[in-house]
């Protein structure tokens, strides 16, 4: 069915300053009801990212992704965290959880057991799988005191980032990584990640909005710190675009008019609510430090700005096959006018002509 567009507009958003009590910086609600937008009943409307530009001001490894959990022989366990911030390159990311791993275990790191090693880079030199040993103190006897490093999907995607087997809710036997104490000096173990580490979890910042569309999506895309095996279903999406995240900016500019669009199920809206998530729906984690405020609330810098085009679609197949606009009025009888007949009536009412 052929379609024509029959009014386009463009919505500007700034969700840093002059937003209502509701919003955040990245979570804004824009009141349309000074100027509510409706279509008619053969029309629908269309929401188009144009534009999207926002400062990186969070960090890649952040509580999304930094918890692992160590359990002990007794059963008891541990949650421990990596620090949040923005690593150089993959050695920074294993020299970070070689520290806290040892910190948690009550050892140290062994000098020169890092792998990959210092000054490799994600264009070569290593295969980007984490590997390390661990010493324990002297007067420690580990025996076979194995302890399980799981990294829990409850926790986030430290799974990804470290490069370990994800652990779903329930289970306390299974491990990520292997911990292996060495036959010929039990005062050292073993750790061995299985796949390439990275340095972030995510590419993209996700720009939703609370308008039923046409839209679908996997389920993972809603489902926070969560998984399920056996969920393959397909939902209703509310995701409007994805916005490319570098090392400073999170910025889309459309090359085409229309990579990101959403088809509202409904005929007229006068509120919309645009917030901001990662690719499992959760909010972009903020930085905090010293007393200062929430950094995503008016007084924070954690915002965005962005262009959506909205256009009144019509379809015109079948008796829709025609804009809805009247015929021009005749202004004296045919025979006596000039100009060509505007449409052909077909033997209609007498007084017409």
């Amino acid at each position: 069915m052929s379609t024509a567009i029959v009014n386009s507009f463009n919505i500007f958003v700034d969700s840093g300053r002059c937003i209502n009590s509701q919003s955040t910086g990245d979570d804004i609600h824009l009141p349309l009801s000074e100027t509510p937008i409706h279509c008619a009943d053969n029309q629908f409307l269309r929401l188009t990212l144009q534009d999207f530009n926002m400062v990186k001001n969070f960090t890649n490894v952040n509580k999304y992704n930094s918890q692992f959990t160590v359990i002990e022989p007794d059963g008891s366990l541990n949650e421990h965290n990596l620090d949040f911030k923005n690593y150089k390159n993959i050695h920074d990311v294993a020299d970070e959880f070689s520290s806290k791993l040892a910190t948690a275990c009550g050892a140290t790191v062994t000098a020169g057991s890092l792998i990959p090693v210092s000054g490799t880079n994600a264009h070569g030199n290593s295969d980007n799988v984490i590997k390390f040993e661990l010493t324990f103190a002297n007067n420690q006897t580990i025996g076979q005191d194995e302890k399980i490093i799981q990294f829990r999907i409850k926790n986030g995607d430290i799974y990804e980032l470290l490069g370990g087997n994800k652990i779903l809710p329930g289970d306390t036997t299974t491990k990520s990584i292997d911990y292996d104490i060495c036959s010929n000096d039990l005062k050292k173990v073993t750790i061995q990640c299985y796949y390439p580490a990275q340095r972030f979890t995510e590419e993209h910042v996700y720009l939703r909005t609370d308008l039923p569309s046409t839209n679908l999506e996997t389920m993972s895309y809603s489902a926070g710190s969560s998984d399920d095996n056996n969920s393959v279903h397909i939902n209703n999406s509310r995701i409007l675009g994805k916005v490319p995240i570098t090392d400073n900016v999170c910025q889309f500019h459309t090359s085409t008019g229309n990579e990101y669009s959403v088809h509202l199920k409904q005929k007229n809206f006068t509120m919309m609510n645009l917030k901001l998530t990662d690719s499992h729906g959760r909010y972009i984690p903020a930085i905090e430090k010293g007393s200062g405020d929430l950094q995503p609330t008016k007084k924070g810098n954690f915002n965005f700005k962005c262009t959506i085009k909205c256009e009144i679609v019509q379809n015109m197949g079948g008796h829709n096959n025609h804009l809805q606009t009247k015929h021009p009025e005749k202004t004296v009888s045919a025979r006596f006018g000039t100009e060509p007949l505007p449409y052909f009536d077909y033997g209609g009412n007498r007084k017409n002509r």
